[in-house]
């Protein structure tokens, strides 16, 4: 039970942290694109 729960909370983290880093591609691009124009 308590592997499990663990196991839980990485993964919870890992998700967090991929979305975090895809958040900051996304506003990089988006304020490259905003100064191109």
């Amino acid at each position: 039970m308590q592997f499990s729960n663990l196991h839980l909370m990485h993964a919870q983290q890992n998700r967090d942290t991929k979305l975090e880093c895809y958040n900051k591609e996304t506003i990089a691009k988006i304020t490259q694109a905003e100064l191109m124009h």
